[in-house]
């Protein structure tokens, strides 16, 4: 049973992304606003003009309310350079008038639900911005939340230099006035702490123990070879390099047809070379994680860009939670400063390509392909990653320490609900 909820706080979930089913970061706080204690929890949702909001059937009766923001990149600059000027001008009054305008909303908002504390997920600059502005007006206890870093939306929103200073300063406000701070990597953790002189909490994405498929070894006979790639594909460098060393194997290994069965959105392929490429469309995470039993690996590729080294280094790919809940063996291939490399050094689940080279990557796959002693000692490492860093116990369990909660006081499994009552709108 979980304890009563009278020494918990009452919290306001504010974001640039609501809790839903649409995307990763909808359901990574899907996830973890179902096991918060009905009645406790409400959420302020800032989301892109652009962006349609995927509710989810758990939280029915979770107060939200959710608005639409403006567009954060700078109006295209006119040909004259006061042209360009008015513009800038123009982009950067404006948006200070829509934080404004939208710390009122969500201060009437807290107000109206007796909140206690607020739980900020920095995801875009404006929600910095209003992160500020809310905390600042409310003088409430916050907690901050931080997936990527803020130099990378420099390249997302169209920031520029002077702009990223001034972003970067309320970034460091923020997180120095939280009382906690989740962040998505141990590197992310230690950065802050020294930057921020804070003490961050790593919260990833968990999956259900349930979900982590030990046994899931594909016979070493079977004709084809299965590469098994989900979400959204970013580093379109590795992916290339990857599909061009395939190519220079004719797309065999070990006598085997080599195959990428591909999960998400979006496919998108270049090549004026044949391809073995099935692609699956979009399905639920847990429809992914079945569907990847039936793949011999996963690939994981990350941005080679020196203009990404940051990101890359401090920010963590939520593909790992799926992957290795999948009970696969991973193909990072990435740089060897990027924070999945010392995961992977903890965790040997798979193998490590550093290199854009065709015949490094062919040497990998083949090490996974193989090397069956190689192949079954990564499947039990992705378990033992799953039990200690990736379940969703451990997910909930830091999800409380950065509330400053007990975890005994979230939503249990075999009491979850859905939240029926109370008012649910999108306004």
């Amino acid at each position: 049973m979980n304890k009563p909820c009278g020494d918990i706080p009452r919290v306001m979930l504010l974001s640039g992304t609501a809790p839903g089913t649409g995307n990763v970061g909808e359901i990574y706080l899907r996830d973890l606003c179902k096991r918060y204690p009905q009645g406790e929890i409400c959420c302020f949702a800032l989301i892109p003009g652009t962006m349609a909001v995927s509710p989810a059937a758990e939280l029915d009766g979770l107060p939200i309310m959710i608005r639409k923001g403006r567009r954060e990149h700078v109006y295209a600059s006119l040909a004259a350079k006061t042209g360009r000027l008015i513009a800038l001008l123009a982009s950067e009054y404006l948006l200070r008038k829509h934080v404004r305008n939208m710390a009122d909303e969500a201060v009437a908002f807290a107000r109206k639900h007796d909140v206690g504390m607020i739980w900020a997920v920095l995801d875009s600059p404006i929600m910095i911005y209003l992160a500020q502005a809310v905390h600042s007006r409310l003088g409430l206890p916050m907690v901050s939340h931080v997936w990527d870093v803020p130099e990378h939306f420099s390249e997302t929103f169209a920031v520029l230099p002077w702009q990223q200073k001034r972003l970067m300063a309320s970034f460091a406000h923020v997180l120095r006035n939280s009382l906690r701070c989740g962040v998505i990597s141990e590197a992310m953790a230690e950065e802050y702490r020294a930057e921020y002189g804070i003490d961050p909490v790593v919260i990833r994405y968990g999956v259900h123990p349930l979900a982590t498929l030990q046994g899931s070894i594909r016979e070493h006979a079977q004709e084809h070879f299965v590469i098994g790639f989900a979400g959204n594909l970013y580093a379109s460098d590795a992916w290339d390099a990857l599909l061009h060393g395939l190519q220079g194997i004719n797309w065999h290994i070990d006598g085997r047809s080599v195959v990428i069965r591909v999960f998400g959105p979006h496919l998108l392929l270049n090549t004026h070379a044949p391809v073995h490429v099935e692609y699956m469309g979009w399905r639920t995470s847990e429809q992914t994680v079945e569907m990847l039993a039936d793949v011999d690996i996963c690939y994981l590729p990350y941005w080679f860009e020196p203009a990404r080294r940051q990101e890359v280094r401090l920010a963590f790919p939520g593909k790992m939670s799926t992957y290795l809940g999948a009970g696969k063996p991973v193909l990072f291939h990435g740089p060897e400063y990027a924070s999945v490399t010392a995961f992977m050094a903890r965790f040997p689940a798979g193998v490590c390509c550093h290199s854009l080279d065709a015949a490094a990557i062919v040497d990998c796959l083949k090490q996974l392909a193989c090397d069956e002693q190689f192949y079954r000692q990564a499947v039990d490492a992705a378990a033992e990653a799953v039990q200690e860093e990736l379940s969703t116990e451990v997910f909930l369990t830091r999800f409380a320490t950065m509330i400053g909660i007990e975890a005994s006081h979230l939503i249990a499994d075999a009491d979850m609900v859905s939240m029926t009552s109370g008012e649910s709108k999108s306004l």
